[in-house]
């Protein structure tokens, strides 16, 4: 995620892992919820934050 849109801020994180299971989410903006993703079995990966980059 490179950027603040709306947009992006709810996408169905349940159909993009169905489509790429082995996805990893990058948040560099920390807008995502990690919760969220992780329970739709996709790794995320956010800016600065414990287990991050």
């Amino acid at each position: 995620m490179l950027t603040e849109w709306p947009q992006f801020r709810d996408l169905d994180w349940h159909s993009i892992a169905r489509e790429a299971p082995v996805a990893v989410v990058l948040d560099t903006r920390n807008l995502l919820d990690p919760a969220g993703i992780r329970a739709a079995g996709l790794t995320y990966l956010g800016n600065g934050v414990p287990r991050g980059f």
